[in-house]
């Protein structure tokens, strides 16, 4: 019985809950913790791989979302570069003096093409005053403390409080700072004696005249600024035999979509020519075509049948947000203009249209048509004669600037991609929640089988026990015999 003992001892001290007693018992081959890990994994496969393949599915449809924003804001953009009357007034002009005037696309209205002269008599100016003369910049204006009074013609006095011993360079620095028309300079003349002066220029234009003093308390003045270097005028000119004044050389109102930038006084006529640029507005529309059949191209696939290889085939699939922004869109490019003129009333009229298969083509030969013989009516069709289409306001803004409020409300933080990726952001979540809900089931399954299996190795352990005495007291009872 000793050696029974002995040997039931050292028998459950070598076996754990975790040996395959089964297998050890020689009564079968089967493997307990491979088929705890097997049945497990069959529940957990099919679930899994269906998550998978949906987490796979949300993440490509995300990214496409922010693809399709991403062409969405391309195409707004190409929209916009029609969307204006600044952008496009695209104008050729002919000047026989540039070296007098300036002339190019700009200031308001709309340009009229034709040919126009113009005459310079004066230039405006500014009125500029010099102080008496300093030894140098850093010399001071006065030993006491003073006050600067600029006097405008038009318009309240400005005073600027000095202290005593204050520089010509503090001087200008203080009346730099008030933030007005007046503004100061030191200038060294390249005198021996007193080369520093202290310079005040005005604003432009005869209104803009004023006069300075500098004063110390009492009343002494420091500094008259007798020196006038120029007087403020206006600048004169005739455009088309009709005479003209502005306050300023750049000259934005007087010929419509033209800024004149007038540079010197010229008894000669200098003879301009405007035209219209259509090549260049031509570039400008063709850019937005090509946006428009890429993003096209982009909605279509996504929102078509899924291939093999193609991560954008089919990843918003019958997505109706995403087939709304498209027929929206078809339905502008094939509607009358909101500020429809004579000549100008579509897209078709400037040669662009959606053929069967949806894509937009372009017939440039109408548009250089409708630029040449009618571009104030083409512009305004375009843009509604508007300095920017108006996205906030929604007033009708023309076939471009129709397209850019459009596409803005589309795109914005509120719109509907935002909308969509907030929906396909629902769907990440609750994908999530499946893989939390399954891990979960998982652990609580692993668990029970581990429960049973070991409840089962505990079973076949007492048994192995029972087998090794009876085996041990067998073999005692054998050798007696």
């Amino acid at each position: 019985m000793a050696t029974t003992g002995s040997t039931t001892s050292t028998s459950a001290t070598s076996t754990s809950p975790s040996t395959n007693l089964i297998t050890a018992l020689g009564v079968g081959t089967l493997d307990t913790k491979k088929l705890v890990s097997d049945l497990v994994e069959a529940s957990r496969a099919p679930r899994q791989a269906q998550i998978d393949a949906e987490k796979k599915k949300s993440e490509v449809a995300i990214s496409n979302v922010a693809l399709l924003k991403s062409a969405m804001e391309t195409l707004r953009l190409a929209a916009n570069d029609l969307a204006s009357v600044s952008k496009l007034n695209r104008l050729q002009i002919t000047n026989s003096a540039p070296g007098a005037v300036g002339a190019a696309a700009g200031g308001t209205g709309v340009a009229a093409p034709g040919s126009h002269t113009l005459t310079v008599s004066k230039l405006a100016q500014t009125t500029r005053l010099a102080s008496a003369s300093y030894a140098t910049a850093a010399t001071a204006m006065s030993a006491d403390a003073f006050t600067v009074t600029l006097t405008p013609a038009s318009g309240s006095a400005v005073t600027v409080s000095m202290n005593a011993g204050a520089t010509l360079n503090q001087v200008a620095a203080a009346i730099n700072a008030k933030g007005g028309e007046i503004t100061a300079r030191v200038v060294n003349t390249g005198s021996q004696a007193g080369g520093s002066k202290l310079v005040l220029e005005g604003g432009s234009g005869a209104g803009k005249d004023f006069s300075v003093q500098v004063a110390t308390g009492d009343g002494t003045v420091v500094d008259g600024f007798s020196t006038t270097l120029q007087t403020a005028r206006d600048s004169e000119f005739t455009l088309d035999g009709m005479p003209m004044t502005r306050s300023t050389n750049v000259v934005t109102d007087a010929l419509a979509g033209v800024t004149l930038k007038l540079a010197a006084e010229s008894a000669t006529a200098v003879s301009l020519g405007v035209s219209f640029d259509s090549a260049a507005v031509a570039e400008s529309v063709q850019r937005f075509v090509d946006s428009y059949n890429l993003a096209s191209e982009f909605i279509v696939r996504a929102t078509g049948l899924p291939v093999t290889g193609d991560d954008v085939a089919g990843s918003l699939q019958g997505n109706s947000i995403v087939r709304t922004m498209r027929d929206q869109l078809r339905t502008i490019l094939t509607s009358k203009s909101s500020t429809p003129t004579t000549e100008v009333q579509s897209w078709a009229d400037l040669g662009v249209s959606l053929d069967r298969s949806g894509v937009l083509q372009f017939d440039q030969s109408k548009l250089t048509t409708a630029f040449d013989n009618k571009p104030m009516q083409a512009i305004s069709a375009l843009s509604a004669n508007a300095a920017e289409p108006a996205i906030y306001t929604k007033s009708p803004s023309g076939l471009a600037g129709d397209i850019v409020v459009k596409l803005y409300a589309m795109t914005k933080s509120t719109g509907s991609i935002a909308d969509l990726s907030t929906a396909i952001s629902g769907r990440a979540q609750a994908i999530t929640a499946k893989q939390t809900k399954l891990d979960a089931e998982i652990a609580r399954l692993q668990t029970r089988y581990d429960a049973q299996y070991g409840a089962l190795n505990s079973i076949l352990n007492a048994f192995k026990t029972t087998q090794d005495g009876i085996t041990a007291m067998v073999n005692a009872n054998n050798s007696k015999n």
